[in-house]
């Protein structure tokens, strides 16, 4: 039986531990067997399902310790040290000592408990944490921003709601702390997507070719996707969808160019070159010509029925 003392299962994986000084004078051994027939489990791998320290090239642990794992098929880069079972059989395993020493008799010496590996260890679990960090953080940001731009009313930084323009005729100063670091010389224009119902079409103004703009579409991992402007898209102005993934319409005549967002929430910043102070008012006059409206509007149809949006995170209250 294993630690919890449950029947061994040739589906699952398990591992024990032999500790350092292993008492045995002239080479230790694991032999697996079959419950029923009281024989040698028969594997598909191997006529003879055993590990021993003399021929089986088995690898010992930095601490002098050796860990041996069994089940149908083996842990990665642990092949040497693994003995394969079969799912749907249960088994048992003898440990042998040829030459046994007086730790074996004296019992100072124990073979470790044989343990599920699906439990997760100490060092696995914060493996596990970190990664889910990692994966995770971008998206928690990426809401932090978008409550904080187009759901949070109460919130000083709040721009617009979904699906809407809004745009700041002014160069960001230290007083904006929703994103790190914004340009001080490109006012900014925000649009946060919700991209479930349809997509969204943006118009973007000719613009003089000497003005540089760009509009960067970034996804709700943050992974700045596409970019329409001066360098990509050209100043011209026109018509661009953007669509959530999966989206496979038809395009309609009037847009230059589709986008695909990989998720259905996402964030487009425009920033527009401001050349001196006295250039805002122009600025301004470009914003005012920046464009959104649902693919349903830009042809003409009737509306798609509109997706509940998302459900407002409740701001953390002062005691």
């Amino acid at each position: 039986v294993d630690a919890d003392g449950n029947y061994l299962d040739g589906s699952k994986s398990y591992s024990v531990t032999l500790p350092p000084g292993i008492p045995a004078k002239d080479f230790w051994s694991f032999v697996l067997y079959d419950p029923q027939t009281r024989s040698l489990l028969q594997t598909p791998g191997t006529l003879f399902p055993s590990l021993n320290s003399e021929r089986s090239g088995v690898e010992m642990n930095a601490d002098g310790s050796y860990t041996i794992w069994f089940g149908p098929e083996a842990p990665a880069g642990k092949e040497t040290n693994w003995i394969q079972t079969v799912p749907g059989k249960g088994w048992f395993v003898i440990l042998r000592l040829y030459g046994p020493l007086e730790s074996w008799f004296d019992k100072t010496w124990k073979p470790g408990e044989i343990e599920i590996i699906d439990k997760v260890t100490p060092e696995e679990a914060r493996a596990i944490a970190k990664e889910a960090f990692v994966y995770g953080f971008p998206l928690v940001d990426s809401y932090r921003i978008l409550h904080a731009y187009h759901v949070d009313r109460e919130n000083p930084e709040y721009k617009a709601p979904w699906n809407q323009i809004s745009n700041v005729a002014r160069v960001f100063t230290p007083d904006d702390t929703t994103v790190q670091g914004p340009n001080s010389d490109t006012p900014y224009s925000f649009i946060g997507m919700d991209l479930r119902a349809e997509p969204l079409v943006l118009t973007v103004p000719a613009i003089e070719p000497e003005r540089y703009f760009s509009i960067q579409l970034i996804d709700f991992y943050t992974h700045n996707f596409d970019y329409i402007g001066s360098r990509t898209t050209g100043n011209g102005g026109g018509n661009f969808l953007i669509a959530g993934p999966g989206w496979s319409g038809a395009v309609p005549d009037g847009i230059e160019r589709v986008f695909h967002s990989e998720t259905q929430l996402m964030l487009a910043v425009y920033r527009t070159q401001l050349f001196s102070p006295d250039d805002l008012d122009e600025v301004k006059r470009i914003q005012a010509g920046y464009g959104v409206q649902p693919l349903s509007a830009f042809v003409g149809e009737t509306a798609v029925g509109r997706k509940n949006l998302i459900r407002p995170v409740l701001r953390a209250q002062n005691p």
